[in-house]
């Protein structure tokens, strides 16, 4: 999530693992309507981990919110307000702390003090068990904590700038990618980040964006996707190839072709788009320096067509982002890839029945591009009520791995 220049260099935003089993995945929200807890629930319970919630400052499952649902509820207390917009249902009540701390007689979900949507911003769980925690922003570090018998390691992260980090499995050994940034070379600095974080050896990549989330996903045995832009281009002609196609065929019914016709439109103007941020994207590394320097590292690099974006001042927004991604091993030891939903499809006009009519749609090209690692069935895309995972991605660089911090098994 951006907030500020500032703040970002003074927090850690983002921590994250390279493909292995999950305990569980903890939120902070559970999304309108609880539509996103709804969605991340059903594929921890099929793939063998947990979701929890954060509720009144501590961890619990989905079922135990609908649970306090059929329970007689009180009238909300002095000092919370109603957020009817998240009502799951009925009279399931959802309170927020506005100047009081969350009373602990009240029934239903109550939304943490100081626990922000972005759990990655909140808390980590490192692989020696070790829960590392903000102290200004609490509230899930300390659940976790609490459920799992630990005691929170508080850190004001004044020395991460940015965050960047993804723990990678290499042998026995964990390692950490961190995005590249010069005061991470003080002296002294590694080591004493070594240490802090549980791992063996600190590795540096050059950012192609804000932070790593939005650019790289590691996958397993060191295998890293990593978004080229020139890929997506791809995507988009071979869609605009495909719908070409289509239209010679329809040419004699004019319903279908009027409906081809506007999606190629469309994907022609998005390529132009995407195509001009790309090149205006020149003070940023590209795809060969992030792959050359991930291959030095000892990494296998894998191109894929992962982001859409455009330019706002200095900033890079994102209409797609695959990237930006929860990988897990479920009980089939396969890997599980969960990521955001985008609103390009729709707004080109490529609906389910398109998408299998015609053999084309952004989300139907990523999962082949990556399908010789990951199962088709196996890749997710998280939109939330009324897509509003997109929403927060483009207004907020934030998507769902933003929302996730991953507790290991």
């Amino acid at each position: 999530m951006r907030i500020s220049p500032i703040s970002t260099y003074s927090n850690m935003n983002f921590k994250g693992y390279d493909a292995r089993r999950l305990k569980s995945i903890a939120i902070t929200e559970v999304g309108a309507q609880c539509e996103t807890a709804r969605q991340l629930d059903e594929i921890a319970r099929k793939n063998g981990f947990e979701l929890e919630i954060l509720n009144d400052d501590e961890l619990r499952p989905l079922s135990y919110c609908f649970e306090e649902s059929t329970k007689e509820q009180p009238k909300i207390p002095k000092g919370y307000v109603h957020i009817s917009e998240i009502k799951p249902s009925k009279s399931f009540t959802i309170v927020l702390p506005e100047k009081t701390k969350p009373k602990k007689n009240v029934n239903g979900f109550k939304l943490s003090e100081n626990a922000i949507k972005w759990a990655q911003d909140i808390a980590t769980v490192t692989p020696n068990k070790n829960v590392l925690t903000n102290s200004t922003w609490y509230a899930l570090g300390e659940g976790i904590a609490k459920k799992y018998d630990k005691k929170p390691i508080y850190s004001s992260y004044h020395h991460i700038l940015g965050g960047n980090l993804f723990y990678i499995k290499n042998g026995l050994e964990e390692n950490l990618l961190i995005g590249m940034d010069e005061k991470f070379r003080h002296k002294g600095q590694t080591a004493r980040m070594k240490k802090f974080f549980g791992v063996n050896k600190i590795m540096y990549v050059p950012q192609m964006d804000y932070h790593l989330d939005l650019f790289i996903r590691p996958l397993d045995n060191k295998r890293v996707l990593v978004a080229n832009d020139d890929m997506t281009i791809k995507m988009f002609e071979t869609g605009i190839k495909t719908f070409i196609d289509a239209a010679m065929k329809a040419k004699n019914d004019d319903k279908e072709l009027t409906q081809i016709d506007s999606i190629i439109e469309k994907l022609l103007l998005q390529k132009k788009c995407f195509s001009d941020a790309v090149k205006n994207n020149n003070d940023r590394p590209s795809y060969k320096e992030i792959a050359k320097t991930l291959t030095k590292k000892g990494f296998e690099p894998i191109p894929v067509p992962g982001r859409v974006y455009y330019h706002k001042g200095e900033d890079l927004v994102q209409t797609l982002n695959y990237m930006n991604a929860v990988v897990a091993v479920n009980d089939n030891d396969e890997m599980v890839y969960i990521t955001n939903k985008s609103k390009l499809d729709e707004k080109f006009g490529i609906t389910k029945e398109i998408e299998e009519k015609y053999g084309f749609s952004t989300e139907k090209y990523f999962k082949d591009a990556i399908s010789e690692y990951i199962k088709p069935e196996n890749i997710h895309f998280i939109s939330g009520y009324a897509n509003s995972i997109a929403d927060d991605l483009e207004r907020l660089a934030g998507g769902i791995h933003c929302k996730i911090c991953e507790i290991p098994e």
